[in-house]
């Protein structure tokens, strides 16, 4: 019986670890969200003006727009 337990243990706490790596977060209808670098980028800009940030992946430009997950504007890449 604690043979079970410590498997069933450790089973869980390899769920847990796998379901905390990181990812892009998600809204309500399952679409990522924009990272907080984009958002910061519009904060005090209109949509459809344009807009620069940089990620872990590098610089990006694109153009401030709302998704629809999230009311606030974010800029949206070019690519």
């Amino acid at each position: 019986m604690s043979r079970l337990f410590v498997l069933l243990a450790m089973f869980s706490v390899s769920v847990m670890a796998q379901s905390d790596q990181k990812g892009p977060s998600r809204g309500e209808n399952g679409h990522p969200r924009p990272p907080k670098e984009a958002l910061e980028a519009c904060k005090s800009l209109k949509s459809g003006d344009s807009c620069k940030f940089t990620t872990q992946r590098g610089d990006e430009s694109g153009t401030c727009f709302t998704p629809s997950s999230d009311k606030r504007l974010a800029c949206k890449p070019n690519r």
